[in-house]
């Protein structure tokens, strides 16, 4: 995904098949993650400002190994 520098992201990722784990890793490398965004909540959620212009990745995936289904991913 590419952003604009100055913006702030927010990201939100919900299955209800696996333990969701969100990861961004930033133009210049820099890894921001998250696996639950609140306790009791297995949802994954990141709210970060854009310091850099550039792409950044973000990686779905699962928090145990193997776990897999469908699952929602929303960028504000």
């Amino acid at each position: 995904m590419t952003f604009t520098p100055g913006q702030s992201v927010r990201l939100r990722l919900t299955s209800s098949q696996f333990d969701p784990y969100l990861l961004v890793r930033t133009p210049g490398g820099r890894r921001i993650d998250n696996d639950d965004m609140a306790s009791g909540n297995r949802d994954a959620a990141l709210e970060f400002p854009l310091a850099e212009a550039g792409t950044y990745e973000v990686v779905v995936t699962s928090y145990r190994p193997s776990e897999r289904g469908a699952y929602r991913l929303l960028v504000e």
